[in-house]
C-alpha cells in the first residue's frame, strides 16, 4: 500500500463523485458510494483474510439504512465512522494508531467542510480523500510487509504476544 496509490483513488473517487454530482445526483448518494466504494478498496488492500464478507454486509447496511433513515449531516459522520472502522480492523494493529486515523479523519472532515464553501463536489471529496491518503504514513499500521512476514511466520499464541507488548 503506498502514498500515491492512495491519492490515485482520490482522484478517481473525487472525479466519479463530481460528475454524479453534475447529472444530479443526491449529495447522500454521492457521498455513499464514495465512501463504500473507498471501504471496499480497503478491505481489499488488507493481508487480512478473516471477516470480509460478514464486514462488506454490515457496511452495505450500514449505508443502506443509513441513506433512508438519517439526515445528511448524520449520514455523512456515519459514513466516517464506517472508514474509520474498516481501517481499524484491517489495517492498523495498535490502538494508539486507530486513535490516530480518528484525527486523520477528523483532519479530512474539518477539510472537506472548508473546502465545500466553494460549492465543488469534486473539490470537497478531492480534500477529503487526499488527505485520508495519509493514514499509509501512521505508525503501527499493517503497511510494513517485513512485519507482516514476520506476523505470519510465527504460532498464533505468539502473535498474540507479539502484539501485546507493542501496545
Amino acid at each position: 500500500m503506498s502514498f500515491f496509490r492512495q491519492v490515485l483513488v482520490a482522484l478517481v473517487l473525487s472525479l466519479v463523485g463530481g460528475a454524479l454530482a453534475a447529472v444530479g445526483a443526491s449529495l447522500k448518494l454521492v457521498i455513499g458510494l464514495a465512501s463504500m466504494t473507498y471501504a471496499f478498496d480497503l478491505l481489499w488492500q488488507s493481508s487480512q483474510p478473516v471477516g470480509r464478507v460478514v464486514v462488506a454486509a454490515a457496511l452495505i447496511a450500514a449505508t443502506a439504512m443509513g441513506f433512508f433513515w438519517l439526515d445528511t449531516w448524520t449520514f455523512v459522520l456515519t459514513q466516517l465512522f464506517v472508514v474509520w472502522l474498516a481501517r481499524c480492523l484491517y489495517l492498523h494493529s495498535r490502538p494508539l494508531t486507530c486513535l490516530a486515523d480518528l484525527g486523520l479523519i477528523g483532519g479530512a472532515y474539518a477539510a472537506a467542510v472548508w473546502v465545500s464553501k466553494t460549492g465543488s463536489v469534486f473539490l470537497t471529496l478531492w480534500s477529503f480523500f487526499l488527505v485520508q491518503a495519509l493514514f499509509v504514513w501512521l505508525p503501527g499500521g499493517q503497511t510494513n510487509d517485513a512485519v507482516d512476514t514476520t506476523m505470519r511466520s510465527r504460532k498464533p499464541r505468539e502473535r498474540l504476544m507479539w502484539r501485546c507488548r507493542a501496545c
